[in-house]
């Protein structure tokens, strides 16, 4: 809620600017194509996303309800109670069950839209790149024709260096925004996903496993984000270098020089810049948790 909080005149920046690109380049047929898949991919994964975390909410309700049918055991949802209120009794177990219930509801809607933000926000650096792509596509198809306009040529390198500069800008935006967020949620997730696999195997308490999945689940998704960014960066420079660029003149060559060698030292997000967040940094998390887990055990066996 604070970070939302804070980032309120970013979050508006970036929804007029997104806004202002679909206006400009909605009329382009590929262009088109590229950001109608763009909002398509964040639509899916909405839904799976709230799938997921519904799924794993309405998880917590299995094993009160399976105590209370099987064995005709009453069983909180959680081990959290209320101030001043008795949950052996009918009265205080209700009210206790209902407000247990709020809060996961209000923590599935909380991570929903926490994921969702910043999921968004990187996942139209997809329609970017796409549009920055198809931009060197019609640069080459201008250079291939017999009768080179070199004005409109011009333009066109103008506009896909403008392009250039704007995903950077969006990517150091992105990286500046979320700097320690994903820092405390990586660090949250793995002392989270370390402290679960230690009381599972000490209690054998199942019902973890339920949070050790959510908490897994959640990681995963940053490092896939941050693995996406990248792949997206070296699209772009693909993209770039087998374009036909010795056809164009000197000052023209010189122009996207500039942006290739940019391009080859992109802004990628960092977990509070002491790793890059992609999947490598996810085997080797969770490499170190199991290492960790291991080493726990048998000191204590």
């Amino acid at each position: 809620m604070h970070g939302a909080l804070t980032r309120v005149k970013y979050y508006q920046q970036k929804y007029i600017g997104v806004r202002a690109m679909y206006i400009q380049f909605c009329k382009e047929p590929d262009n088109n194509l590229a950001l109608s898949k763009c909002v398509l991919t964040i639509t899916y994964i909405f839904r799976f996303f709230l799938l997921i975390y519904a799924a794993g909410g309405l998880a917590y309700f299995i094993i009160p309800v399976y105590m209370l049918v099987v064995h005709q055991k009453v069983t909180l949802i959680l081990h959290l109670e209320l101030p001043f209120v008795d949950p052996r009794q009918l009265t205080g177990y209700i009210v206790t069950t209902i407000y247990q219930g709020v809060m996961i509801i209000l923590a599935i809607a909380g991570i929903l839209a926490a994921d969702m933000a910043i999921m968004i926000l990187v996942l139209h650096i997809f329609g970017i790149v796409d549009i920055f792509s198809n931009k060197i596509k019609e640069l080459d198809r201008m250079v291939d024709c017999a009768n080179v306009n070199h004005e409109a040529v011009r333009r066109k390198v103008t506009e896909i260096c403008i392009i250039h500069r704007e995903i950077i800008k969006y990517e150091e935006d992105l990286d500046e925004c979320y700097h320690t967020t994903v820092f405390i949620q990586v660090m949250s997730s793995v002392s989270c996903l370390s402290m679960a696999l230690f009381v599972v195997y000490m209690t054998r308490d199942w019902t973890r496993v339920m949070f050790i999945g959510a908490t897994f689940f959640q990681l995963l998704e940053f490092c896939i984000l941050g693995t996406a960014l990248t792949l997206k960066n070296d699209q772009a420079r693909i993209a770039l270098y087998h374009s036909k660029w010795y056809l164009l003149s000197i000052s023209d060559q010189q122009r996207l020089k500039f942006v290739l060698h940019r391009s080859q030292n992109a802004v990628e997000m960092t977990i509070g810049g002491l790793a890059l967040l992609n999947m490598e940094t996810f085997v080797a998390i969770m490499k170190t948790i199991y290492s960790y887990f291991t080493m726990m055990i048998t000191f204590i066996e």
